[in-house]
């Protein structure tokens, strides 16, 4: 898979930050693993930011985040989302900037669940959403905050290539509860109970720390080759 503007940014704070669009070539055959990342907005117990992290033995993480697209300009509000104010964007892009953004700029919760799933499912899953994106060139759509939002859209991205299609539950609606959702259908690569599972895939704090002593990807890679110690292990 090619992605041409895969989105890089440099960011030096929320506001501030130097563009960076690349190219990425990806081998699906290397795919091994799919990470569901909740970011929950503002403490809430509800409402997150949700996206897709796919892991890859020879590559970096390739991220793939739903929005609303704003023009400039234009402020996201739950109001204008609504009422089908913004067009609806997928974001491809790296760790180092979605994630670096949200953990070390805006200083969020973020929690980054593995996902038990095998490898077909993974590529037909990131094979989806790439062909959904290509076809918002000539036939777009609108953002919605509850129908056709960032949780929404993946879970029917997921549903298409699903044998047995999935029920909704109030972890889509409120998206904070997804990883407890996840994990009460025994779909987390995990046999933690869920308190102390939602502890170990808490990245953001272990990120802040890691990344004064190495670079933020090597520090994301750190705390996964570590996470399989147990809760208590953690600093």
């Amino acid at each position: 898979m090619r992605i041409e503007d895969l989105r890089d940014f440099r960011w030096k704070s929320e506001f501030e930050f130097e563009q960076n669009w690349i190219k990425s070539t990806y081998k699906l055959n290397y795919l091994n693993g799919l990470e569901v990342i909740v970011v929950p907005l503002a403490d809430s117990e509800l409402a997150a930011h949700v996206m897709l992290s796919f892991t890859f033995e020879n590559s970096e993480p390739l991220l793939v985040s739903v929005e609303a697209r704003r023009e400039i300009g234009e402020q996201y509000s739950l109001t204008a989302g609504a009422t089908r104010q913004f067009e609806l964007a997928y974001v491809f892009g790296t760790e180092s900037d979605l994630l670096a953004l949200r953990i070390l700029h805006r200083g969020d919760i973020v929690y980054s669940f593995p996902i038990k799933a095998d490898r077909a499912f993974i590529e037909a899953l990131l094979r989806e959403l790439a062909d959904t994106a290509n076809s918002l060139v000539d036939t777009p759509k609108f953002y919605q905050t509850l129908r056709t939002n960032c949780t929404t859209t993946l879970f029917e991205h997921t549903n298409q290539v699903l044998d047995e299609t999935l029920p909704w539950e109030k972890g889509i609606l409120f998206p904070a509860k997804l990883g407890e959702l996840l994990h009460r259908r025994k779909l987390v690569d995990t046999e933690l109970g869920w308190s102390d599972a939602k502890q170990l895939f808490r990245l953001d704090e272990r990120a802040r720390v890691e990344a004064k002593r190495s670079g933020f990807s090597e520090a994301l890679q750190k705390i996964r080759t570590t996470r399989i110690i147990s809760p208590s292990a953690i600093d």
